[in-house]
């Protein structure tokens, strides 16, 4: 289903340089290691993190990438002045003019329309509804730290069984507590659990990496944090990927408006919240009477 609020561009996908580069980082200091070059060697362990870092920011702030052929949206777009932000709060667009711009209320980038045209629109009387964003997980990681801390907890209470003195017990019986802990945790950070609203609200938010955010009201039109109101009648919601982490696996927000930007990972195009998120912004009929309601 075809949105006219919903525009699609070709957005930069950060990351790409710095995966390949921290990739290239031991192999250059294993080269120049072995062609017994300390003074490169020594350059490369200490000076290329540095350059990664610059690399990273400007890379993560970067809107769109260079292409010969832009199309109109993407004309607008630079016109617009627009950046990314490489943290998660940021200044509004100074003399930002959605409408003047003829911008649509929400661009994705171009991968992702199949995936956003298939999110259902609300229709009607939709009241507020909260929402977080996340900390984006990877299943074979959570899969290699639970092996790691099993295999922890495990060498732990072996040692704690032995003749090991009263000291020893107690900090065995602290790391094994930890390990524990740590194992649940990349339980319920697993993707399913924090796309799916299946845990209790505590435990999904916990696994989430959101348990001391704010998190956000959205209502039919608009999304609220804290004072700060994005309407979209005026403001816009940017929608794009990272690195080669797929659609269902981490997308990226950006809210724009002339006061504020902020920036919101979720875990995909399926997370729920997105979703929600996605689908209340799009509402025909913004409603701006709800903002200050309870849950807001």
């Amino acid at each position: 289903m075809n949105n006219e609020n919903v525009g699609f561009v070709e957005f930069h996908r950060p990351g790409r340089l710095i995966l390949i580069g921290g990739i290239l980082i031991p192999v250059a200091v294993l080269f120049f290691g072995l062609a017994r070059e300390p003074l490169l060697m020594v350059l490369s362990l200490v000076g290329a993190p540095f350059v990664l870092l610059l690399m990273d920011f400007v890379s993560k702030r970067k809107l769109l990438p260079h292409i010969q052929n832009s199309s109109v949206l993407q004309n607008k777009l630079w016109e617009s002045k627009i950046s990314w932000l490489y943290m998660d709060n940021g200044r509004g667009v100074k003399g930002f003019d959605r409408t003047g711009l003829r911008l649509p209320r929400a661009i994705g980038d171009s991968s992702l329309q199949k995936d956003l045209n298939e999110i259902e629109i609300p229709e009607g009387l939709t009241e507020p509804e909260q929402i977080r964003g996340a900390v984006p997980s990877n299943v074979v990681t959570s899969i290699i730290g639970c092996i790691f801390f099993s295999l922890l907890l495990f060498g732990m209470w072996r040692l704690s069984r032995s003749t090991a003195s009263p000291n020893m017990r107690m900090f065995t019986w602290g790391v094994m507590f930890i390990a524990v802990l740590c194992i649940c945790l990349l339980i319920i950070g697993l993707p399913v659990f924090q796309k799916k609203k299946i845990l209790p609200d505590f435990f999904r938010n916990l696994g989430r990496g959101q348990i001391l955010s704010k998190g956000f009201v959205v209502g039919p039109g608009w999304v609220k944090q804290g004072g700060i109101v994005w309407n979209a009648t005026t403001d816009l919601l940017l929608i794009r990927r990272t690195g080669w982490r797929s659609a269902s696996a981490e997308i990226v927000c950006l809210l724009v408006s002339d006061k504020k930007r902020k920036k919101i990972r979720f875990s995909g195009v399926n997370d729920q919240d997105f979703r929600t998120l996605f689908g209340f912004w799009n509402i025909n009929e913004v409603r701006l009477e709800f903002v200050n309601s309870e849950l807001s």
